[in-house]
């Protein structure tokens, strides 16, 4: 499964953390709602595979990574590279927005359609 943007950022967060932290507080430090957070860790939780490095939140204690949970999540975030990447609603409008910008030759839907 490849991870989008917004569930990389969460990995990316959560291997920052020394300590374990909420749910409740992830949401409110990356501005998402809970609801996306859980979406998030589930996609990043499909891509791990192994159900052993699987993210777990613990009530009232929240999510720590163990060291080994670190050492997969690095690997799977090497593994995302830019063929790979899932662009966000609000980024592919600003390429096709760009892209109609700049473009010298007549643009149709199915040009903009195989650009996203």
């Amino acid at each position: 499964m490849v991870l989008d943007k917004a569930s990389c950022d969460l990995l990316q967060y959560l291997m920052d953390q020394e300590t374990s932290k909420t749910i409740m507080a992830i949401s409110k430090d990356l501005k998402e709602s809970r609801r996306k957070i859980y979406y998030h860790i589930d996609k990043i939780n499909a891509a791990l595979g192994d159900e052993a490095l699987h993210i777990i939140s613990i009530p009232r204690i929240g999510i720590h990574l163990t060291e080994e949970q670190r050492d997969a999540c690095c690997k799977l975030l090497s593994e995302v590279d830019s063929y790979d990447y899932i662009m966000s609603a609000h980024e592919r409008m600003m390429i096709m927005l760009l892209w109609i910008g700049i473009s010298k030759e007549r643009i149709t839907i199915e040009k903009l359609i195989e650009l996203t």
